[in-house]
Parts: C-alpha cells; structure tokens; sequence
C-alpha cells in the first residue's frame, strides 16, 4: 500500500462526522472521544474473536466499527470495516484471517489520525 492510499484510507472528513452529531462541534468531539475509547477495546478483541472463531460477534463487532467510522467521518475505514463484515456473513474466513494483521494496523492508523484530531482541539 502507498502512502498515498494510506492517508486516503485513514483520512476523516469532518463535515460528514459534524453532520452525523447535529452540526456541534462539542458533541463530535464526544464521539472522537468515545471512537478513542472502543478503538482500545476492539484491537484487543477482534483477534481473539478471530482466534476463537466466534465469526458471529466479530461480524457484530466489524458491524459496529461500520458504523461508528462512518460517524465520525472516516468514510473509506467504514467500507474496511464493511469488508470485513461482509465477508464474515459470506463465511469467507480464510479473507478474514489472512488480511486481520493488515486490517487492525489500518485501525490502528486510523485511530492515530482520531487521537491527533482530538488532541488539536484541546
């Protein structure tokens, strides 16, 4: 992956996170706050949940990320999470279990741009 597609993938339009939190800057902060907060649990157990193959609450959980990424404005991380959740309801595994490396480090990127962006406003 290129830099270039890295930042595409991790980048957050604000505009589209202010319209999902009523056009309040306070309350999209919460909800960066709150993304900061799940994105410490959620890279702890999406692989156990792959580990475990308990396919139904990963596909819960991916399903969640969708959409609180989306709600936030990182609109290109939402569809890696749809991907993911697809794939789970396609029980195609083997894409999950060989691509999750890839997908927590892109989270883990992407909860890096949050953590900036909320840290810039403080």
């Amino acid at each position: 992956m290129t830099e270039e597609q890295l930042k595409e993938l991790v980048y957050i339009n604000e505009e589209t996170g202010m319209q999902f939190c009523a056009d309040s800057r306070e309350v999209y902060m919460e909800m960066l706050e709150i993304y900061l907060e799940q994105g410490e649990e959620y890279m702890k157990k999406l692989p156990a949940l792959v580990e475990q193959k308990d396919w139904k609450n990963y596909i819960i959980t991916v399903h969640g990320l969708k959409g609180t990424s989306l709600t936030i404005g990182a609109e290109a991380f939402s569809e890696k999470a749809k991907e993911q959740e697809f794939a789970g309801k396609g029980e195609q595994y083997e894409f999950i279990e060989n691509g999750l490396s890839d997908f927590l480090a892109l989270y883990e990127k992407m909860l890096e741009a949050v953590k900036a962006l909320v840290d810039s406003e403080k």
